[in-house]
């Protein structure tokens, strides 16, 4: 304001009434011989020149005061929190989620995009929460979880505002990523927030369709997964709901590998427990025949064995864990070992078959497993909230990463998802 006021005041002294008397004498003419005509048209002209210089001068100061206004209201309208119809910002780390807010930027909901936002979102309280606390609640949580490391150097965030109706919000979008960048900084975590894709060659293509890099790649993505979308559609869903749909067919695909795997299980069961069941046989088989030829103290030990090894395999089931078939069938082995009757071939061959069920079964508790266990594997394996101790300036980081993760994003993703595999996908 200062500056503005000395600026005026310079105009104004330059604006100044004409000292005629001055002129006159750098121009050599005396004032005494003007005719009295002479002097009434140079007071005149005089009179219309400062006239004229005083309107210009009113109508500068006017101009100027508005523009000074102009800045102070547009200082004061950045500063204050934006005003905005209900949105929303979807944040994708490897978990995604979006987080919903209303007016005055306080959360109304948190809804997972992925399983791992529903291992990230567990037991995590939002409401009465502005979403710059839900920011840092959500760091919190995703260093617990190894989503992000105090160690690494290749920690990055994707995040985007859009308005209810879906159209991207540029305010809240910076506003969202200042809130993480702040996060990162005051942690001391090298860190990197994006606010889009900027691969040169998924943006060629998608400009093929008139959308961006990031609705590109999670097309694709979608697809991938078995899902279906026209090139009509492109430019009309929206990022959220790509998400969501994606979110929806992994959930699908995921129920469908377990029912897969739940009857190759049962099948690989059948076939173990028809194999122990045969051999079985043979076993009681070569054992009564070997009976024949011993002491009645003998033959009353073998019948009791016999009897015990039937008993043990009539009572294996399909409804049964394999670790049970399993201890079912070490009962017998143990049974055996009180005999020099050697079955070593059948016995390997049912052990073969076990460790493959033993494999297939692993693969499905895996995929099987609920959110709550997954997380608590997670928390046992890093499970620690700690700042990190960079000793380099955050934001020159952020201002010297911020393209290359641009470029490399779905990259870098594969990479985290590689580093923390706990459980396939």
């Amino acid at each position: 304001m200062r500056k503005i006021e000395k600026a005026l005041k310079n105009e104004i002294k330059k604006s100044a009434r004409t000292d005629f008397s001055k002129i006159s004498i750098k121009c050599g003419i005396n004032k005494e011989n003007f005719s009295n005509r002479e002097k009434r048209l140079v007071l005149v002209d005089g009179e219309e020149r400062s006239g004229a210089i005083k309107r210009n001068t009113i109508l500068l100061m006017i101009v100027l005061i508005c523009v000074v206004s102009l800045c102070i209201i547009i200082t004061k309208l950045s500063s204050s929190s934006y005003q905005t119809s209900k949105g929303y910002f979807v944040i994708d780390i490897n978990p995604s989620l979006e987080i919903c807010y209303d007016e005055k930027g306080m959360v109304t909901s948190v809804n997972p995009l992925n399983e791992d936002a529903e291992i990230l979102l567990l037991s995590l309280d939002f409401s009465e929460n502005h979403y710059t606390d839900a920011v840092k609640t959500i760091v919190n949580s995703c260093i617990e979880l190894g989503y992000i490391s105090p160690d690494r150097a290749d920690n990055a965030i994707m995040t985007t505002a859009a308005n209810e109706d879906g159209f991207k919000d540029e305010y809240m979008t910076n506003e969202i990523k200042k809130a993480f960048s702040t996060e990162f900084s005051s942690r001391k975590i090298l860190g990197v927030v994006i606010t889009g894709v900027e691969n040169p060659e998924l943006k060629k293509e998608a400009e093929k369709f008139g959308i961006d890099a990031q609705k590109y790649a999670l097309i694709n993505e979608y697809i991938s997964l078995g899902g279906a979308i026209s090139e009509d559609e492109y430019s009309e869903i929206s990022i959220r709901e790509l998400y969501k749909s994606i979110y929806e067919k992994e959930k699908e695909n995921k129920k469908q590998l377990i029912d897969e795997l739940t009857k190759k299980e049962i099948e690989e069961k059948e076939a173990v427990i028809d194999t122990i069941k045969a051999s079985t046989k043979e076993i009681v088989e070569t054992l009564t025949e070997e009976s024949e030829h011993t002491s009645e103290w003998e033959k009353r030990e073998i019948t009791e064995a016999i009897a015990r090894i039937e008993d043990l395999s009539n009572s294996i089931k399909i409804n049964q864990t394999i670790e049970e078939i399993n201890k079912g069938f070490e009962n017998i082995l143990l049974i055996l070992n009180n005999f020099e009757t050697d079955f070593q071939t059948e016995i390997n061959g049912i052990n073969d078959k076990i460790e493959a069920l033993n494999a297939s079964n692993k693969e499905l508790i895996d995929a099987s497993k609920k959110v709550e266990e997954k997380r608590e594997e997670l928390v046992n394996k890093y499970g620690e909230i700690k700042d990190g101790n960079a000793n380099v300036n955050v934001e020159e980081w952020q201002e010297t990463f911020e393209n290359k993760f641009s470029e490399e994003w779905f990259d870098y993703k594969d990479k985290w998802q590689e580093d923390r595999e706990i459980f396939p996908k």
